[in-house]
């Protein structure tokens, strides 16, 4: 989310066009409603605007839906660095020189007859 503006509850129920009854839904319903012609995906370039107006609509949604009662997502510690594993093996692993050239077997031997 962008940083704050100050927005109040009212200016934002006035922004989403509710009264200061709406319910949770009916400001789903209106942010959805307006995000569809807002959005300045759908807007283009006719519309220079557009980006200023969708994150003023979308700070208001935020505003309207995220409440104290909105449980936060749970701080988790930091994670601690694992120690450095080491393998071991029971024998080394072979050592491989280098590449290996594989020839091509003689041919077999010729059974001629002298004349």
């Amino acid at each position: 989310m962008a940083e704050p503006t100050g927005l109040t509850r009212s200016a934002a129920l006035t922004l989403l066009g509710l009264t200061a009854q709406a319910s949770a839904r009916e400001v789903t319903q209106a942010y959805r409603r307006l995000a569809k012609t807002t959005h300045p995906d759908i807007a283009g370039p006719r519309d220079p605007d557009a980006a200023r107006r969708f994150a003023a609509l979308t700070e208001a949604y935020h505003l309207l839906t995220l409440t104290s009662a909105t449980p936060s997502p749970p701080v988790l510690p930091p994670l601690r660095r694992p120690f450095p594993v080491r393998v071991r093996f029971a024998q080394p692993p072979p050592i491989v020189a280098g590449p290996v050239r594989v020839m091509p077997p003689d041919p077999p031997p010729t059974t001629r007859r002298p004349v």
